[in-house]
């Protein structure tokens, strides 16, 4: 996860209404997220630290004490296959319009089928309810288990539209681009390009 979506979910709610119960699909509960704030190895590289010092580059990874929405939706679901939930596109069987805001955030990459996760979300969602989900558009492969997919902000809008659901907004987020002194963290040498897409749509 960035800490860029979790700005994306404050930004939307404060935009667009909290609905509850709030779930956060495909998310992990605090004790095993590290959230990736690309900001804080740019600011060290503009400072003139060296971008290959592993310092500068791991200092991107924060650390969180509590789960990331618990301010904004106090004690809410986590659902995840990792913690023995039912993919996304199963929950409906066990959560039919259950939830009046869904999260999924960087976990789209990683679904067979996205057509299919998309009703999902339509079938777990109450009426009029809310789905803020942000991806990957440019970002290397990374195997959680798998990583099938990458986003266009269009592509986006049509798996939303397609599922019936109301596009509210939709763009891209992060744009790191290969000069800001990201580097891929494997070798310590690649530049690293990242840029995020997003939607929020309702139900």
């Amino acid at each position: 996860m960035f800490f860029n979506d979790i700005l994306l979910v404050r930004e939307s709610v404060a935009k667009y209404g909290l609905q509850l119960p709030f779930a956060d699909l495909g998310g992990l509960h605090a004790k095993d997220i590290t959230v990736a704030q690309y900001d804080l190895t740019i600011q060290r590289v503009r400072n003139g630290e060296s971008p290959t010092s592993r310092e500068v580059q791991y200092c991107r990874y924060i650390h969180l004490d509590e789960d990331p929405f618990f301010d904004i939706a106090g004690d809410y679901a986590v659902l995840n296959p990792q913690y023995g939930d039912p993919p996304i596109e199963r929950l409906c069987e066990t959560y039919p319009e259950a939830f009046g805001t869904i999260v999924c955030l960087s976990v789209l990459e990683h679904v067979e089928d996205p057509f299919e996760v998309f009703g999902g979300f339509r079938k777990l969602l109450k009426p009029e309810g809310l789905l803020i989900l942000s991806t990957e558009q440019s970002f290397p492969p990374h195997d959680v288990p798998r990583d099938f997919w990458r986003f266009t902000d269009d592509a986006l809008r049509y798996l939303a539209g397609r599922a019936n659901l109301k596009v509210l907004e939709a763009g891209y987020r992060l744009n790191i681009h290969g000069g800001m002194g990201v580097l891929n963290i494997q070798d310590m040498k690649t530049p690293q390009e990242i840029r995020s897409v997003y939607v929020v749509a309702r139900k």
